[in-house]
């Protein structure tokens, strides 16, 4: 076939189409090579992904007069702080990048302390040192999660020869959170420790953290767990979070027995953060009738002699000796005398106790339950939470348990307003649909009465296009398929005529 004789019939049957087929066609057509047009144009265009982000302005100064150089195409986002290329080249640009020592992770670290040259004063390898180390730190807390960036700021004064002139080394950090990040307080406590450990000198206390909204996360009052307002805090922290386990736990237990929505429970612990000391000595008695003997001391007098006999007349002569006499004036005796000392130790005991903080104080435990209780009930309820919270009478706890029916009314209002508004969905839902549908039929009646008009109008068209002609009642005698079927072998024109004549009749 000749292209004219392809082009004529096309012409042909394009003069022959349906007003609206050729809107449908035109339509189709056009919407297929737009589709094509765009493909082609994004299978041609290169993927850019991200090289970097979260570059400091220098790095990223520095990256891209690589780029340039190079040749790399490249896009820059986030305010620069973000770079793309064209993804085929994003693994060599990253090497050829850590050739030339970039990204430099940020702040400088020990790397400056590689250009320090030979001559250069004290003063200045000092200041050089400080600074590695500051640039080291903020790297290092920039590897926290919740933080997008870090400075930190130390301050070593000169060392003085006298302790009275002498001032204390401190530090700032400055911290730049992730978009909807925070640190939380025993973050920051390990920023401030991980600095104060870092730098020669720097106590906890000397170190402060601040964000980019210049609030202080951390500072001298609070860094200190020993400070007034910083431990009143963490004290009140402490009793919350106990109340709030224990009413959990409570009306878990509760929620079981009674039913859900049946009860209500509120728990107040109030904890003791004293801390004491404790030392006692006590002294006992010993355990049998004598003791441990702790010293022993004896005393033992001999005495051998005559004694003088008692008589004789008074006076000087009867009373002085006369030596060389020999008569005798007394009898010989011997005497001896012990005397025994002993010394008992009593038992003593020693105790040193020492009482953390933190121990529970008071609990004050109500419980409401949405019913009237009867007195054994309510016997049985108090024995419950009593043993469920630890109560203790010794510490005077109050446990607390009433019924009385709860207020449902604004429970119900709420109810009623959701149940409405889920009825009004599903009957706009409902409306919705039906309108589709109505429209569906609407468009579909429409149709099939235009098909019916240009069948009525155009009969010899439709006779010149089926054929040979049937009459109306060797059509009204074909209604079953098997006889359709058989006319399709036999006379393929009269089995169009007969479909189109029911269509027409629908």
């Amino acid at each position: 076939m000749k292209a004219s004789e392809a082009l004529a019939q096309a012409q042909a049957l394009w003069r022959g189409m349906d007003p609206r087929r050729r809107t449908v066609l035109v339509a189709a057509s056009v919407t297929v090579l737009a589709l094509l047009a765009g493909w082609t144009y994004l299978a041609g265009k290169p993927e850019f992904v991200v090289l970097y982000n979260r570059l400091e302005a220098r790095d990223a100064s520095s990256i891209v007069s690589v780029l340039e150089g190079k040749g790399t195409a490249y896009r820059l986002a986030d305010g620069g702080a973000t770079i793309l290329v064209p993804s085929r080249d994003v693994h060599g640009t990253r090497l050829a990048l850590a050739g030339e020592g970039l990204p430099s992770l940020g702040s400088p670290g020990f790397e400056l302390l590689e250009g320090i040259s030979i001559g250069a004063t004290e003063f200045e390898r000092r200041a050089a040192y400080v600074r590695a180390l500051s640039g080291e730190l903020a790297r290092t807390i920039g590897q926290i999660s919740e933080v997008e960036s870090a400075r930190v700021h130390v301050v070593q004064p000169e060392q003085s020869l006298f302790l009275s002139q002498a001032r204390p080394t401190t530090a700032a950090v400055f911290i730049k959170h992730r978009p909807g990040a925070k640190l939380d307080p025993e973050q920051v406590r390990g920023i401030v420790h991980l600095v104060a450990r870092s730098v020669e000198g720097l106590g906890p206390e000397s170190v402060t953290v601040i964000d980019e909204g210049g609030r202080v996360l951390s500072s001298a009052d609070s860094a200190s767990a020993s400070s007034g307002a910083g431990r009143a805090a963490g004290n009140l922290e402490a009793s919350r979070q106990a109340s709030l386990e224990m009413e959990s736990g409570l009306q878990r237990l509760l929620e079981q027995v009674l039913g859900p929505g049946n009860v209500a429970a509120r728990v107040a612990a109030e904890l003791s953060f004293d801390e004491s000391v404790i030392n006692r000595r006590v002294f006992e008695p010993p355990g049998d009738s004598q003791g441990l003997v702790r010293s022993v001391q004896e005393l033992t007098e001999y005495f051998r002699g005559t004694d003088g006999a008692d008589g004789g007349v008074a006076g000087t002569q009867s009373n002085v000796p006369i030596y060389g006499s020999g008569s005798a004036g007394g009898t010989a005796s011997e005497r001896e005398r012990t005397e025994t000392v002993k010394n008992f130790e009593l038992n003593e005991i020693t105790e040193h106790t020492v009482v953390a903080p933190g121990a529970m104080k008071r609990l004050s435990v109500s419980v409401v339950v949405n019913k009237e209780l009867a007195a054994a009930d309510l016997q049985r309820l108090e024995r419950l939470v009593s043993a469920a919270v630890g109560s203790d009478a010794g510490r005077n706890d109050q446990i607390v348990v009433t019924g009385m029916p709860f207020n449902t009314e604004l429970a119900q209002t709420v109810l009623a307003d959701m149940a409405a508004q889920r009825r009004n969905q599903l009957i706009a839902i409902g409306s919705g649909a039906g309108l589709a549908l109505l429209m569906g039929i609407v468009l579909l009646l429409r149709s099939r009465r235009a098909a019916s008009r240009r069948a009525r109008q155009q009969p010899v068209l439709v006779a010149e296009e089926v054929g040979p002609q049937l009459a109306e009642a060797d059509i009204a005698r074909i209604r079953t398929q098997d006889e359709l079927a058989r006319l399709f072998r036999q006379k393929p024109q009269a089995a169009a005529q007969v479909i189109r004549s029911w269509l027409v009749e629908e």
